[in-house]
């Protein structure tokens, strides 16, 4: 039971962290463009 709990606890926490990556990932990925679009200028 209790590694059933770490299990869950684990899961819902790398789901929290994927989110927060893809979050993180695109706003590099909008910083990246913004910056090209001023080079390109």
């Amino acid at each position: 039971m209790v590694n059933e709990s770490k299990v869950r606890l684990t899961s819902e926490e790398l789901i929290k962290n994927e989110g927060f990556l893809k979050q993180l990932t695109k706003s590099s990925v909008e910083r990246m463009v913004i910056i090209q679009a001023e080079a390109s200028l």
